[in-house]
């Protein structure tokens, strides 16, 4: 079977382009709100799947990454999510 090979002027290629950001775009900035977001020690445990106890815990050793103006004990979930990676175990194989 032999391939059939597509070529577009360069003026189809600049507006599928520009078409195909302009379609992604909207989901691209929901995403990165997403990662700016501010978690209480609630919302973090369902994020994590963890029990609230456990954050404590990890706030009294100073072991995880957290915010504290004031009595509110607060999390950035871009700072939990790279906390997260630098925890990752990569396999031996």
């Amino acid at each position: 079977m032999s391939k059939v090979e597509l070529r577009l002027p360069e003026e189809f290629e600049e507006v599928i382009g520009s078409k195909v950001i302009d379609y992604i775009r909207p989901y691209m900035k929901k995403i990165s709100k997403e990662d700016d977001k501010i978690l209480r020690v609630k919302s973090l445990s369902k994020y994590l799947g963890v029990k609230p106890s456990w954050i404590y815990k990890k706030i009294q050793k100073k072991e995880i990454p957290y915010i504290k103006p004031g009595k509110y004990v607060l999390f950035s979930k871009k700072k939990i999510d790279k906390w997260l990676e630098s925890k990752t175990v990569n396999p031996l194989c």
